[in-house]
């Protein structure tokens, strides 16, 4: 388990937004082993990951969980996600979150393979992290480093200078994404309620 902290640039976009995205954001590289992703407590081991209060509690809602998404391509599935974190937030822009997820993508592939993706990035004006999840109804190419397709994508903002808790949280959601039983749970969970309360 490895972690890329690029230097940051802030731009603005082209339509008014609150909230302006970053042009590079922290990354994280997984690499599948027999099964299960490499750990190492020694270059990455978060005293207060979230692994101990509950997965995403307090940054994703159901009302931020959608099953069954229809999406040909993964422009169209980061439109979705964008849109899904956008949902009733006066201070962010659907374009704008799309933009910062979009170039995070441009860095490497998010898909941490056995059928997960992690889109995330990083705003200025947000305040606290924030959550969304989307179960494809068909799997996705995603460039994941398994070669296999995406299914499930949970998706992450977290404020401009909030490094350490995002690599604190992605970790938890690698950690836990590693774990083979509680991975297929939640790619099988039947609804909304029953995903978000295997995801904190």
């Amino acid at each position: 388990y490895s972690c890329e902290v690029p230097q940051t640039n802030e731009h603005s976009s082209s339509k008014p937004a609150r909230i302006g995205a970053l042009t590079a954001v922290e990354s994280i590289h997984i690499e599948p082993a027999s099964g299960t992703y490499k750990l190492s407590s020694e270059e990455y081991a978060p005293m207060n990951s979230t692994a101990h209060r509950g997965l995403l509690a307090g940054l994703l809602s159901t009302s931020r969980i959608r099953l069954n998404v229809a999406a040909s391509s993964k422009k169209r599935m980061l439109e979705e996600l964008a849109g899904l974190l956008s949902h009733n937030r006066s201070d962010l822009h659907r374009d704008t979150v799309f933009q910062v997820l979009n170039e995070r993508e441009r860095l490497g592939s998010t898909g941490i393979g056995d059928g997960i993706a992690l889109p995330h990035g990083r705003l200025n004006g947000l305040t606290e992290p924030l959550a969304a999840v989307i179960r494809l109804r068909q799997a996705l190419d995603f460039d994941a480093v398994d070669d296999g397709p995406v299914k499930l994508i949970v998706g992450l903002l977290v404020p401009a200078n909030a490094t350490e808790q995002h690599l604190d949280i992605l970790a938890s959601l690698a950690e836990t994404f590693s774990k083979g039983e509680q991975r297929r749970a939640i790619l099988r969970a039947r609804d909304a309620q029953t995903l978000f309360a295997l995801l904190t």
